[in-house]
């Protein structure tokens, strides 16, 4: 059996196979594996349930035959993935004393040692998920259910993750497990990419693949401007729209256009900001740039009027504003609130 760890390693069923991954971990992966359950007080306070343990953490034990001592930790052993606590020994034959070598997953922490730099950093990272009752209105979920939803990884109020899409929007997984077994199999892909996340953001106008069905979903809004995902067909998959929100100049005179959706690329394109480009996925390039100006047909992304479209009658540069032309009449709009798509 090599002894090496693989990269490429992403689960296995056999106990064997786990206890070697273990094993094997560097430690940056290791120091991961020292994760410890924070009380509920440290949670309110730092937006996180669990943190990997430190040397001076004061720590409760949660089970065995110390539950309910309390002390500070003494080591922290990577290796082996195991710490110790002061105070916490048994006697040996002899009369000595030695140091109990404790899971990190039977402890708790109830104070943390904040005298390290790099974690008074990290400790305001935000929880990996959120409370139903205040995801954004734009999601299609139900208010009422489980307590807790999954957070996006970024950019929380502008796409979906793809958990949410592939469990509650397609129904085509019954759970969270489903979704993780369908992403480490390489058959779910975002913009022609492989998903390797469930809490990756589908942003507006971003594809979704399913491989062994052959189906593409598109993300759109809806007149209510609430998500919805609407089914495409194949040759419509490789392509994609996005607004142009800043250009920058680079050394030699090269020209790089930042979009909506965090895509940078490098064109001699002609094209402003506020300007939409349509993007080929499967060549990833731009194709033709879908300029700002009137008669052009928008789509509002933003506001109290999301999810309307209608065509641009007026421009107003100065105060940054667009008269739109829709169905029920003439509105209004800020010029950052609406993208061009035709």
């Amino acid at each position: 059996m090599k002894k090496e760890f693989s990269k490429s390693w992403k689960a296995s069923s056999q106990p064997r196979k786990q206890r070697k991954y273990r094993a094997n971990a560097p430690l940056h992966l290791k120091k991961k594996f020292v994760s410890v359950n924070l009380s509920r007080e440290l949670r309110k306070k730092h937006g996180k349930r669990n943190i990997p343990i430190k040397k001076g953490d004061t720590v409760k034990i949660m089970g065995g035959k110390f539950k309910g001592k309390q002390g500070k930790i003494t080591t922290v052993k990577l290796n082996i993935s195991k710490v110790t606590i002061e105070g916490i020994q048994v006697k040996k034959q002899d009369g000595s004393k030695v140091n109990i070598k404790l899971q990190p997953s039977n402890l708790q922490i109830i104070e943390l040692n904040l005298e390290d730099r790099k974690r008074k950093i990290k400790k305001e990272k935000k929880m990996s998920y959120l409370k139903r009752q205040k995801i954004p209105k734009n999601w299609p979920v139900k208010r009422k259910g489980s307590a807790y939803v999954v957070r996006p990884n970024f950019n929380i109020n502008k796409g979906v993750p793809v958990l949410i899409i592939l469990r509650d929007m397609l129904e085509v997984a019954e759970n969270r497990k489903e979704v993780k077994k369908a992403i480490h199999s390489k058959f779910i892909l975002l913009n022609n990419k492989i998903v390797i996340d469930e809490k990756n953001n589908v942003l507006l106008f971003d594809v979704i693949s399913i491989t062994p069905s052959k189906k593409y979903y598109r993300m759109n809004l809806s007149d209510k401007g609430k998500f919805e995902i609407e089914e495409i067909k194949e040759n419509e998959a490789d392509k994609k729209i996005a607004k142009i929100i800043n250009k920058k100049t680079l050394k030699g005179k090269k020209t790089q256009i930042n979009l909506s959706d965090g895509r940078n690329f490098i064109s001699d394109i002609k094209c402003s900001t506020n300007d939409s480009v349509l993007i080929n996925l499967k060549e990833g390039k731009i194709e033709k740039c879908l300029p700002l100006k009137e008669k052009s047909e928008v789509i509002i992304f933003a506001g109290k009027h999301s999810g309307e479209r209608g065509n641009i009658e007026k421009l107003d540069l100065e105060r940054k504003m667009a008269k739109i032309k829709n169905k029920e009449g003439r509105i209004n709009i800020l010029i950052k609130q609406l993208m061009v798509i035709e």
